[in-house]
């Protein structure tokens, strides 16, 4: 199975092609007027040093959020459109538990990615891992870092926790920070998890966990913003209020 994983959610992009569970090519980016521009050209270049056409490819995966709308939006929608294309499977793949399992060089069991939400807030959630697997023990939220370190201290009844996205740079001085970008690979193999573990292939629905700049702005939210717009962690769209 040959997988095509585009990451467009924060300042730093990458895409990458998996045959099965190994990486064969990837390339990282930082375009400075966002990653529409120069999607395309990135994805055909990673097939080239793939040696691989389009049409090889099996899966199309896309970052699903949380993380900028515009850049989460944009990803799914190339990765939408290359699978139509040619009648191919496109898939979800969840960033804050691909920056999770991103970490190799800690002892740590609780993990905790975080990504700048602008605001004052950061997107995060809380995992864990131990002899039985890696577990979730806190859903995405949008919070303040405040708030976030005490609920998670709280949570992890005094034993250290590792903290790894964009958004570490926010944190105070002392904890055990890892500054790394979600990457492409990451999401494809957190795709490939999600598939074994549940059985099914995760939805390539936008989560979003908080309204829109717009939509706050103009003073409709968040009473016209319907539950179909939020999706929960299982990937499926939560009722319509």
């Amino acid at each position: 199975m040959k997988l095509l994983s585009i990451e467009t959610s924060s300042q730093v992009g990458s895409v990458a092609i998996l045959v099965e569970n190994d990486v064969v090519a990837e390339a990282t980016n930082r375009p400075t007027r966002g990653h529409g521009r120069h999607l395309l050209r990135e994805v055909h270049s990673v097939l080239a040093s793939a040696s691989m056409n389009l049409s090889d490819i099996d899966i199309f995966v896309a970052n699903i959020g949380p993380g900028s709308f515009t850049g989460v939006r944009v990803g799914l929608a190339c990765a939408r459109a290359l699978a139509w294309s040619l009648n191919r499977t496109v898939v979800g793949a969840d960033g804050l538990k691909a920056l999770s399992l991103s970490i190799r060089d800690t002892s740590e069991r609780w993990i905790s990615p975080v990504l700048d939400a602008r605001k004052g807030e950061i997107y995060t959630a809380l995992y864990s891992r131990d002899e039985s697997g890696f577990h979730q023990v806190i859903d995405a939220v949008a919070t303040t870092v405040p708030e976030w370190l005490e609920r998670v201290r709280q949570e992890a009844k005094g034993e250290s926790i590792a903290f790894i996205g964009d958004g570490t740079k926010l944190l105070p001085a002392g904890v055990i920070a890892h500054e790394a970008p979600i990457r492409a690979s990451d999401l494809a193999r957190v795709a490939l998890l999600h598939k074994r573990e549940e059985g099914v292939w995760r939805a390539a629905l936008p989560r979003y966990i908080r309204a829109a700049e717009a939509e706050v702005k103009f003073g409709k939210a968040p009473e016209h913003l319907p539950m179909e717009h939020i999706v929960r962690a299982d990937g499926q769209r939560q009722k319509s209020r």
